[in-house]
């Protein structure tokens, strides 16, 4: 038997001159055009977030290029970065060999970026508008959401708020009305009028009224002492509830014109849209077009509504009439107002088993005239010339973006607190989304130059081996 042999294998072997990343890496490779990109930035407003003295700080420009390639590679943890960047090529090519700690990376968007990021963004776009990639003509913005980083069970809600606001001011009221009764027996001065509103310093004051009765009164007999017992008793119970009148004032303070806000981060609500057209199907609309619906005179959304009288009228001609108002609350606190109306005589009605199947003597509906009116506006949109051109372009356009940064980056939460920081951080995904479109469209259109300079050049042939399909051709470069 033939001996075997090997090629040389030694871990400890050094090399004899030392070798460049970049020859490691094809000339052809997408990191090298997120290099030149980020190259071609100007980071003006970047570097105004640095100061001129202290120890040298890492090139922002090359923690630009490890944070915009981590995003398009599915990193967003600063430790990650860090690992990166001691055992990762690509990182270490962009790098230059530098290996920046996680707190400088998260230090560097978080302080950094988060003043200079809207300007990168603007550069970023600018620069594939040019490059003939996107329009500006219109925006298309789809409804997703992303939560934040704040737990969702610490949210402050305003009406709730000023509810239980004004249940404690009520309790006050009562217990500064004994507190009056206590120093009015003892022949104190008169008591301060009750106000209408509740602030801390009358509560402040009542207990250091009661405070100091206590201290000058002698508590000899038993009953003296059961009275002063009672007094601190009710001192107590005023300030706890002065402690808690305060915090909900600084609840509504904090607030300010919002609903609501997380205690954890106080900048996280609940999303809102406003001056946004909608072109967008609601529930319900395609089942609306079909001929079985608009064509059935019995269905409530067909009935004819008289809205200076308020009244709908039945498929028989008779009015029915406004019997009560319903309010649903949802689980995050939206209330709706749902309006009955009740026929007056359907017994003996010969539509009535076609009419309505509940066992009730007479039929009754119940209408949302404000979702009613927002369908009305919907519908008119989106079955218009215009309408009906939106909404052939707005499923393409956002929903596969947010498609793809929620499923198959796996992007669902924001990773800091605070609008600007999110800002931050979104506006880095944005631009590694887009930068990410770029590099993969660029390396198709390489691909396909080469196959048209090379397949002329190029013969067919089949190897000699049983792995490959029997049809299987593969291309070589003629000799």
């Amino acid at each position: 038997m033939a001996k075997l042999q090997f090629k040389f294998y030694n871990q400890a072997q050094g090399d004899l001159f030392p070798s460049f990343l970049g020859e490691k890496l094809p000339q052809t490779h997408h990191v090298r055009l997120l290099s030149g990109i980020i190259d071609a930035l100007d980071i003006t407003d970047l570097l105004e977030t640095y100061k001129s003295f202290g120890c040298p700080a890492y090139h922002p420009r090359m923690l630009l290029k490890v944070v915009f390639y981590a995003y398009m590679n599915n990193i967003y943890s600063c430790r990650k970065i860090e690992d990166a960047l001691k055992y990762h090529i690509h990182y270490m090519w962009l790098s230059g060999g530098q290996t920046p700690s996680f707190s400088t990376i998260n230090r560097f968007r978080s302080e950094h970026m988060k003043d200079a990021v809207n300007n990168l963004f603007s550069q970023v776009v600018t620069l594939l508008v040019d490059m003939g990639q996107p329009t500006l003509e219109e925006q298309y913005i789809d409804g997703t959401k992303i939560e934040s980083v704040a737990n969702k069970y610490t949210f402050v809600w305003k009406k709730t708020v000023e509810k239980n606001k004004a249940r404690l001011e009520e309790k006050i009221k009562n217990i500064l009305s004994q507190i009056d009764e206590c120093i009015a027996q003892d022949n104190a001065p008169d008591a301060d009028t009750m106000p209408d509103a509740i602030d801390g310093k009358l509560p402040a004051r009542k207990i250091e009224e009661l405070n100091e009765q206590n201290r000058q009164s002698p508590h000899e007999t038993k009953e003296e002492k059961q009275v002063a017992r009672a007094k601190e008793k009710v001192a107590r119970e005023l300030k706890k509830h002065q402690e808690k009148l305060e915090e909900y004032e600084q609840h509504l303070e904090t607030l300010g014109p919002s609903n609501s806000y997380s205690k954890t981060d106080a900048d996280a609500t609940f999303m809102l849209q406003n001056d946004i057209a909608a072109y967008v199907k609601y529930n319900w609309f395609h089942k609306e077009q079909h001929r079985a619906f608009r064509d059935d005179p019995f269905r409530q959304e067909n009935l004819y509504y008289n809205k200076e009288e308020d009244y709908y009228v039945c498929p028989m001609g008779q009015h029915m009439t406004l019997a009560g108002v319903t309010r649903k609350v949802s689980d995050n606190g939206f209330a709706s107002y749902s309006h009955k109306y009740r026929a007056q005589r359907c017994t003996g009605c010969p539509l009535g088993s076609r009419c309505y199947k509940s066992k009730a003597e007479q039929r009754t509906i119940e209408v949302n005239h404000n979702l009613n009116e927002h369908k009305r506006k919907a519908r008119e949109m989106i079955t218009s010339e215009e309408g009906l051109r939106h909404r052939s372009r707005r499923p393409i356009e956002p929903e596969a973006v947010f498609g793809q940064i929620k499923f198959d980056w796996h992007y669902r939460r924001f990773r800091h607190k605070g609008k600007d920081k999110v800002y931050m951080n979104f506006a880095i995904l944005a631009m590694a989304h887009n930068l990410r479109k770029l590099m993969r469209k660029a390396q198709n259109e390489l691909m396909e130059r080469v196959s048209v300079h090379l397949l002329p050049l190029c013969k067919p042939y089949r190897p000699h081996t049983a792995l490959l399909e029997p049809n299987k051709r593969i291309f070589r470069i003629a000799a």
